[in-house]
């Protein structure tokens, strides 16, 4: 079964030093860069500890809530190399945060999470925040999420003692919706989606994918002779999520300057 993890692989063997990834701050400085052969390296460690907790088998859900970052990125591929399924949900902020707790709940006892991936800060303030004296108004449904085994990824520096075994799995995420008019809905997102979707949208131009951690809004920007093919692309993914192809276009030609920029080439699939 062909899948994501197979195209990177290829990738990384062709372009080890070349960069992949660059998480930029406010200003615009590198946070954090990954090449190829430094991305895969993270995902195989965080990938060995995982194949090494007990607990965790092929089809597990694991929740994962990271704040903005690359180590998101990599704990979801390390979830997919070990056969689990990861579902990435909003990692609670100081405002807003009862909302965003209970979203969170709802997300973990609908999938049934079997674990949650996070990092230190995330974890402390989840923890610290869901005390009951703290936060006596939060339901006591929320209390799940302490109760959740958890892995803290960016605490893990050295491999573990389990190689990871490239297992089969299809389904390469579950994408919950925002839950703003009704419960959050889980959808079901393949490598065949993903890989569909790179497929149609591929040629030399570079894409770019820009994040507004400010604003909180994002936006895909592509040369104007790639709008109908990028229109196709999402065509699949928006009939899934429910949501109206024409409103693609729109949100790609807004030419907007953004601190966090992720450049996407052909080379990655």
């Amino acid at each position: 079964m062909d899948s994501l993890l197979h195209n990177i692989e290829k990738w990384v063997d062709r372009y080890p030093d070349k960069l992949l990834f660059s998480f930029l701050d406010a200003r615009g400085g590198p946070v954090t860069n990954f090449s190829y052969q430094g991305f895969w390296r993270r995902v195989s460690l965080l990938a060995s500890h995982l194949s090494d907790r007990r607990g965790l088998r092929p089809g597990d859900r694991v929740l994962l809530a990271y704040p903005a970052g690359l180590e998101m990125i990599c704990a979801l591929f390390a979830c997919t190399r070990v056969g689990l399924i990861p579902v990435p949900t909003a990692a609670p902020a100081a405002y807003g945060f009862a909302s965003a707790v209970y979203r969170m709940a709802h997300i973990a006892q609908d999938c049934q999470a079997v674990a949650l991936l996070t990092n230190r800060d995330c974890w402390d303030q989840l923890r610290r925040k869901l005390s009951q004296d703290s936060h006596p108004a939060i339901p006591s449904e929320t209390q799940l999420l302490v109760e959740l085994p958890t892995i803290i990824t960016e605490e893990l520096v050295g491999f573990a003692d389990s190689v990871p075994e490239g297992r089969t799995c299809d389904i390469f995420l579950l994408q919950y919706t925002s839950g703003s008019t009704s419960s959050p809905k889980g959808v079901i997102v393949t490598h065949e989606n993903v890989m569909h979707n790179c497929r149609v949208v591929d040629h030399e131009a570079p894409c770019q994918f820009q994040y507004s951690p400010l604003k909180g809004a994002s936006h895909l920007l592509y040369p104007s002779r790639q709008a109908r093919s990028l229109s196709s692309a999402c065509r699949p993914v928006c009939y899934q999520m429910k949501k109206l192809p024409k409103q693609i276009p729109s949100l790609c030609q807004r030419n907007v300057t953004c601190p966090i920029t992720l450049h996407v080439s052909r080379t990655l699939f």
